[in-house]
């Protein structure tokens, strides 16, 4: 193609490069933002590229365009160095529909203006007045409604001018009924049938289901006065009100498919299952509130099957019905309560549990399944009560019954008997064995609390105390190894533990604490040995039993010591035996286990606490116990120190050992200050030593912690004020957080990292030291440091911000300076509660530019769009709140006091959107002077409220009808055009 052929192209390319040019030479001399060049450049560019590849396939070379170079005396925009960003097409927003915003606020004020004039005129004008008036207006509105929706084709200003009209009838009503003194419902029940009769036929009119809703409520209003007319309780009438969902639901099916009735069938369709859940709501509250009598059970049978008839009718699923039939429980309960058991009870819980397990096979749904497992309960709860059985006894039935319906449910599930046709199988096969689990795991859980007696507790156990959970533990084997369920035989584990506590309690009752639980050894030793047949029984994994096992010694392990210690003396030959023969049970474990060696930590932690009971034992008030501790896990660290790097000895052990002195460092550290610095101090040194060993420098932190600890002793055994103990500690943070500028050649990051986060929990700990030195001095006994107040307490926090300040710029950590400074902030704010000022302005106004200043750090250097959501935050807090205060009346300061920050601040949001163009600070600030100088004014306009609020509706109302009327005419005048321009060709 020649050169003529790509004069377009050509053309198109000289202007674009003759813009890109004058654009670079405007960026140049700073007329145009570099921003701004970086938006629109790419697109020109990669079109101008486009233009390129065109040209150079014809047979003409195109020409080369020089863009002016920048002078080298300034900084050159060259642009190949202006990233070409494509910008994503933010999508069209979508036109607000103001106009039926104008229409639904318009008919919601009129609506309001309407009640209001009813009260506030109501002692002014005589009745035949305000009914004329109302009702020609209530005439009015339901003719402009329909003028509206048939003459000018406007649906929606027309559904809200019959709205108005709606709600005004039940006020013509209203004045009618009071102004000539009615008494009693029965007026109302006239007056809500003939409002329900006309709603439901504009209803059929209109459409739109808003007045078949408001008709099915006054439809509800209307039987529950009536009920109240014939002097119905509640419960009755609640019952009448399912049975008129009952016939909205039948009606509903009915009219469905009928184009009159169409809508309104909707609108009843979903009203029936609402009105039915309400009256089983309904009658639960009543329950609450009073005895239930034979006249709220059948009450609440009535709502129950209603409820089913309902969803039957309206073809929804059946399960959900079942939640209507539980007041029926309710009920029972209540009555069995107030009456006793009875068994009419008993007849009426077995007639339900045939009824739900029928409905359930026949319909399924799951949710009739669960009532007749529930009822099923009940029944033998009641009966329990008729034949007063012992509550051992009771339980034992309970959970007899619980592992029969785990039995059916293992017959449902046979082969001969699932195919059946029938859908709820299934479902009530899978509800059995859920109910069954349920109701035995509560049994079991209840199980302490009924017989108040727990094994090796030191209270009297008997034959009956031990027989109910070798029982449950049976039951737990059989139903277990017949659905294979691997959580049964781990409960029957646990029940096995507390049936042999039990059995040693009443058969052997003056052994020691420490032989109780060598025997709690054995049973888990027994496990241990036939962890295969556990595999086969209950498909348990040998595994899982062997975890289980571990975990189970340890509490077994330290209940002995305590009984141990609290009933006779923990220093004897018992107490020597449970640990050695513990402590060499994890020993071998440990070497014997091929996957891991974490038994070694175990039993390291025991021989610490071996060493320190022995130490207490031999040689009392010598040494304290809290020293022995700290000092054997050293020992231990150093047999270990050869290991170091390896798995076992280097961690396990270490760790095991450390654990244990630790636990001992805080149980006993010594009555005396200076003994609780040092027991500290040497458990610090010890898990200093535990991290080297094993190559583990964040274990460092936690000796920084302990160090920490320790140091608050030293103050209180110094004697140090609060001022001097704030100086000590954060002297010492701050040496650790020096550590961060080491170089790495001589320590490593991680150990720089570890000490220096063991310095922010030092001054974290000081900071909540400060916060409770109050408190801990109130005590009495209090260390010398403890009496802090508010000045000490920002201090501390200030200190706090500042080392997260350091510690984030040195580490290049995103998230630290908000942290930082936001600290700083609440060190400010503390100090102002303290000083007790009472302007809540000089806390807003900080809290406001510390949001500001987080967003703008959050998106610094990236061009925004509109104001974000942290200026428009600092926007509420630093005007909104002393805005708020100047149109409030009784606010704690004058008014004048927060109108005038109001205008200070409001010109300074003006001044600094001015100045840096931020849209959003310019209008906030203009906003909140236009919203105090109205609001100071609108105390004088509202002396005839219903009149200005009649107004403004009525004049919305008018606004958007007539602008959608105009929108309607335009677009049919478009029509009508188009289509005779079509019918013209």
């Amino acid at each position: 193609m020649s050169d003529a052929g790509r004069a377009a192209e050509w053309d198109e390319l000289r202007k674009i490069d003759y813009f890109l040019e004058h654009l670079a030479r405007a960026v140049e001399r700073a007329e145009v933002p570099r921003d701004s060049y970086a938006l629109l450049a790419p697109r020109y560019l990669e079109r101008r590229a486009e233009l390129a590849s065109i040209i150079e396939r014809g047979s003409a070379r195109p020409e080369t365009v020089q863009v002016a170079r920048v002078p080298e005396s300034r900084p050159a925009f060259v642009l190949a160095a202006i990233p070409a960003r494509m910008e994503t097409p933010r999508p069209a927003p979508r036109p607000v529909p103001w106009t039926t915003i104008l229409t639904i606020t318009g008919a919601f004020l009129v609506i309001v203006a309407t009640a209001i004039f009813a009260v506030a005129t109501w002692d002014m004008f005589g009745v035949e007045f305000k009914l004329v008036f109302l009702g020609g207006l209530t005439a009015a509105f339901y003719g402009a409604g329909h003028l509206v929706r048939k003459r000018l084709g406007l649906a929606a200003g027309g559904v809200a001018l019959a709205a108005v009209g709606s709600a005004m009838l039940l006020f013509d009503g209203w004045i009618a009924i009071d102004g000539y003194a009615i008494a009693g419902s029965w007026p109302w029940v006239f007056w809500l049938a003939v409002c329900s009769l006309v709603y439901w036929y504009s209803e059929t009119a209109i459409g739109g289901s808003f007045f078949g809703v408001i008709g099915a409520s006054a439809q509800v209003a209307w039987v529950w006065l009536l009920g109240e007319g014939l002097a119905w309780p509640a419960p009755q009438r609640l019952a009448g009100m399912a049975l008129v969902a009952v016939l909205w639901a039948i009606a509903a099916r009915n009219a469905a498919n009928r184009p009159p009735f169409a809508s309104l069938a909707t609108t009843l369709r979903w009203a029936a299952g609402v009105l039915v859940a309400g009256s089983a709501a309904g009658l639960l509250i009543d329950l609450a509130i009073g005895p239930a009598t034979w006249a709220v059970v059948l009450s609440a049978l009535v709502i129950g099957l209603a409820a089913t008839v309902v969803f039957e009718a309206l073809r929804l699923h059946p399960g959900i019905a079942a939640a209507a039939h539980i007041p029926v429980f309710f009920a029972l309960a209540s009555m069995t309560v107030a009456t006793g058991a009875q068994w009419g009870h008993v007849a009426i819980l077995a007639a339900m549990v045939l009824g739900y397990l029928f409905y359930e096979l026949l319909r399924g749904g799951w949710g009739h399944g669960a009532l007749a497992i529930v009822a099923e309960l009940s029944s033998t709860l009641v009966l329990a009560q008729l034949l007063d059985w012992a509550p051992d006894v009771t339980l034992a039935v309970v959970a007899f019954v619980a592992a029969s319906w785990i039995a059916a449910s293992l017959f449902l599930n046979r082969e001969d008997v699932a195919p059946l046709n029938m859908p709820g199988v299934f479902p009530m096969r899978l509800m059995a064995e859920i109910g069954g689990w349920a109701v035995l795991a509560a049994a079991t859980l209840t199980m302490p609390f009924v017989r108040e007696v727990i094994p090796l507790s030191g209270v009297l156990v008997t034959a009956r105390d031990s027989a109910l959970p070798v029982w449950l533990m049976v039951l737990w084997a059989l139903s277990g190894a017949i659905r294979k369920r691997p959580v049964a035989g781990l409960v029957t584990l646990g029940l096995s533990l507390w049936a042999a506590a039990a059995l040693m309690a009443w058969r052997l009752p003056q052994l020691q604490g420490a032989l109780y639980a060598i025997g709690l050894l054995a049973v888990l030793a027994m496990w241990l040995i036939g962890r295969r047949i556990a595999r086969t029984v209950w498909s348990l994994s040998e595994e899982f039993v062997l975890i289980v096992a571990r975990l189970l010694s340890a509490p077994i392990l330290f209940g002995g010591l305590v009984a141990q210690a609290h009933y006779f003396d923990i220093i004897a030959w018992q107490s020597a035996l449970l640990l050695a023969l513990a402590a060499s049970w994890w020993l071998v474990d440990a070497l014997t286990a091929e996957e891991s060696r974490s038994g070694l930590g175990v039993a390291s932690s025991l021989l610490v606490l071996a060493a320190a009971m022995q130490a207490e034992w031999a040689i009392p008030g010598v040494l304290p116990v809290g020293w022995v501790g700290p000092a054997t896990a050293l020992a231990l660290v150093a047999v270990a120190w050869p290991f170091r790097g390896e798995i076992g000895m280097a961690t396990y052990w270490a760790w095991g050992a450390g654990s244990a002195a630790l636990a001992i460092c805080v149980a006993a550290p010594g009555a005396t200050s200076g003994v609780f610095a040092s027991t500290f101090a040497l458990t610090a040194a010890a898990w200093l030593a535990i991290a080297s060993l094993g190559k583990r420098p964040e274990l460092a932190a936690l000796a920084g912690v302990l160090g920490f600890v320790a140091l608050f002793g030293v103050a209180d055994h110094l004697k140090l004020g609060p001022w001097a103990w704030i100086g000590l500690v954060s002297i010492c943070a701050y040496l650790l957080l020096a550590t961060l500028f080491i170089p790495g050649s001589l320590l490593s990051a991680r150990w720089t990292d570890s000490l220096a986060f063991s310095g922010l929990l030092g001054m974290l700990m000081l900071c909540l030291a400060a916060l409770t030195g109050p408190d801990i001095a109130a005590f009495g006994v209090a260390p010398s440091w403890a009496g802090t107040s508010g000045h000490e307490l920002a201090a501390a926090l200030g200190l706090l911000g500042v080392f997260v300040l350091v510690a984030g710029v040195v580490r290049s950590i995103s998230f630290a300076p908000y942290i930082g400074v936001a600290l700083v902030l609440l060190a400010y704010l503390a100090e102002i509660d303290t000083l007790d000022v009472g302007t809540v302005e000089w806390l807003t106004t900080p809290l406001a530019s510390y949001i500001m200043w987080a967003g703008w750090y959050a998106r610094r250097g990236v061009p925004g769009r509109g104001t974000p959501l942290p200026d428009v935050l600092a926007i509420i807090v630093g005007l909104g709140v002393p805005a708020m205060l100047a149109a409030n009346p009784l606010a704690q300061n004058s008014p004048w006091v927060h109108l005038l920050w109001t205008v200070g601040l409001a010109l300074v949001a003006i001044g600094a959107g001015v100045t840096y163009k931020v849209r959003g600070y310019f209008l906030g600030g203009v906003v909140a002077i236009v919203f105090v100088s109205v609001v100071r004014s609108w105390l004088y306009l509202v002396s005839f409220w219903w009149l200005v609020l009649g107004i403004i509706g009525v004049t919305m109302l008018v606004v958007a009808l007539t602008w959608e009327r105009q929108q309607s005419m335009v677009a049919n005048a478009q029509q009508r055009v188009r289509q005779a321009l079509v019918d013209w060709r």
